[in-house]
């Protein structure tokens, strides 16, 4: 498998807090398909002695970094495909250390599923969403410029369609802005509670 020779065997090693050596041999005892049950009662020689939940911690990070790896390289040849690789992308997905991370990178460049967004695309509404983006003087008196996207062909039947369309697609562009998620990522981790309410089981009726 390609993406098991991408993984840092040393960043296993400082995660779980054990030595390289005792992660190397013990990842090479679980690829040969030895169980962890197995190599705590027969293989305790050759893997340091650790004891399962040592080993159950290899195997998880092990897991964890060899998805990274594999999704980075499904992401790399995409952007290939598209034509969009450039040096600085294959650095940023390079250092992503989280399937999280990796997936607002490649956002932007995700081919995208029919979304109000991308029909508001399809009916020629992007260069508008621009234009109140940039706060263009051309878009100073909105209506009158949403109603110059009219059009009955491209489905859009009046100028409240057209600023509809054009929000759909302004939502998509914040939606993908990497440091806007990473802040409000952090304000919710910052200020956000999670609040649970009982519910009270209603009384049951009297028999007759």
């Amino acid at each position: 498998m390609e993406a098991t020779l991408n993984v840092d065997l040393q960043q296993v090693a400082r995660e779980v807090g054990l030595s390289l050596e005792d992660v190397q041999t013990t990842v090479e005892l679980l690829d040969e398909g030895n169980t962890v049950p197995f190599i705590t009662r027969f293989r305790k020689d050759q893997s340091g002695g650790l004891n399962e939940d040592q080993i159950r911690c290899v195997q998880q990070a092990v897991k964890k970094y060899r998805a990274l790896a594999d999704r980075k390289h499904r992401i790399l040849k995409s952007l290939e495909a598209q034509g969009k690789l450039t040096d600085e992308l294959v650095a940023r997905i390079g250092a992503a250390d989280s399937l999280r991370r990796l997936e607002d990178l490649y956002l932007p460049f995700k081919p995208k599923k029919q979304t109000l967004a991308a029909a508001a695309r399809a009916r020629g509404l992007e260069p508008l969403a621009t234009e109140i983006l940039d706060a263009d003087p051309v878009a100073s008196d909105l209506q009158a410029r949403a109603a110059f996207y009219v059009s009955q062909e491209k489905g859009v039947p009046s100028a409240a369609d057209a600023l509809q369309g054009a929000g759909h697609l302004i939502a998509e562009q914040y939606g993908e802005n990497l440091p806007l998620r990473d802040e409000l990522r952090e304000f919710i981790r910052k200020t956000g509670k999670l609040v649970s309410t009982r519910i009270e089981e209603p009384p049951e009726a009297p028999e007759s």
